[in-house]
């Protein structure tokens, strides 16, 4: 069995049946973030230090430490419109790991 085909086991939250979350890991220094998997959406939302209205205590992302982030010259200052609000960011790139490597 070669590497690729290897699973990998991951132990996953259950919420009362509501939500599924797990730490993962963003950046090439495998920053780690408590994650809510949301089958309904592909984008990944990360509190940065740019982030004005997070809560205080909360890690965010440090894209400088990072040496594989890239971000999308023509994906900053994007807007995702919910119900009940809305959200800015940018559009970036970089590696998200379910399992640290060790």
């Amino acid at each position: 069995m070669s590497l690729a085909e290897v699973p990998i086991v991951k132990k996953l939250t259950d919420l009362q049946d509501v939500q599924i979350f797990a730490t993962i890991y963003i950046g090439s220094n495998q920053q780690p973030f408590e994650m809510i998997f949301d089958t309904g959406s592909n984008w990944l939302w990360v509190d940065s230090d740019e982030c004005l209205n997070c809560p205080y205590g909360m890690p965010r992302f440090k894209d400088e430490q990072s040496t594989t982030y890239e971000l999308d010259e023509l994906g900053q200052n994007t807007y995702l419109y919910y119900g009940t609000g809305q959200v800015k960011g940018d559009i970036s790139m970089d590696q998200v790991c379910i399992t640290p490597e060790f």
